[in-house]
C-alpha cells in the first residue's frame, strides 16, 4: 500500500488551502451536497473519510481545542469508548505552514460509533487522526480529520489499514499549506 504513487495536488476552499491526497481519495461534494465550511473526500477502498473544517474559534485555550473538538465529536456521534492516544501542542505539524498567530496541535484517538446511527446496529471502532490550526489573527481553527473505521469487510487487517491510513494523514500532514486566506476572509 504505496501513498505517495498516485496522488494529486488538490485546492481545498477556492485555492486558499492546498493538500496531496492519494488518487483514491475521492470529493464526496460530486456525489452529495456538503457544508460550505467543510471539504470531504472518501476513501472507497476502505470507507475512510477526510473532512476539513474551517471553524469558529470557540474554545479560548490553545491547549484544550483540539480535545474539545475531538470530545464534541464523540458526544455528536454518541461514541462510546473514546480514547485520546497522542494529543498536544506540536510545532512539528503542517511544517509548510507558518507563523506566530498559529497554533498547530495534533491527536490520535479512537471511538465506537453506530456509523449510520440506527440503534439497532453494531458499533464500530473509528481511529481519529486529527491537525488543528488555531489562526489566531482571523479566530478561526482549521480542523482536519482522518477516520478511519474498523470494518469488518476489509481484506487487509486493520493494522494494514490503519498503517496505510497513518501515512497517507502524515503525507497529507506534510503537504497541507495556506495558499490564500483572502479567499476564506476576505
Amino acid at each position: 500500500m504505496d501513498v505517495a504513487n498516485g496522488s494529486t495536488y488538490t485546492h481545498l476552499y477556492g485555492g486558499a488551502l492546498g493538500i496531496q491526497l492519494p488518487g483514491d481519495f475521492n470529493d464526496l461534494s460530486d456525489i452529495m451536497p456538503i457544508e460550505d465550511n467543510q471539504e470531504v473526500f472518501t476513501d472507497m477502498k476502505y470507507d475512510a473519510k477526510l473532512i476539513i473544517e474551517v471553524l469558529e474559534c470557540l474554545d479560548l485555550n490553545d491547549e484544550t481545542a483540539l480535545s474539545s473538538n475531538f470530545k464534541e465529536l464523540a458526544e455528536t456521534q454518541n461514541a462510546t469508548d473514546v480514547c485520546i492516544e497522542k494529543c498536544g501542542i506540536n510545532a512539528e505539524v503542517a511544517p509548510k505552514i507558518r507563523g506566530s498567530n498559529i497554533i498547530k496541535s495534533y491527536l490520535k484517538g479512537t471511538q465506537h460509533i453506530i456509523p449510520s446511527k440506527r440503534a439497532d446496529e453494531d458499533r464500530e471502532e473509528v481511529t481519529l487522526f486529527m491537525v488543528h490550526l488555531r489562526l489566531k489573527e482571523h479566530d478561526a481553527d482549521i480542523l482536519v480529520t482522518l477516520n478511519v473505521p474498523n470494518k469488518a469487510a476489509n481484506t487487509d487487517s486493520y493494522e494494514d489499514v490503519l498503517n496505510y491510513h497513518t501515512n497517507v494523514f502524515e503525507n497529507m500532514n506534510r503537504t497541507l499549506e495556506i495558499r490564500d486566506l483572502s479567499l476564506l476572509f476576505g
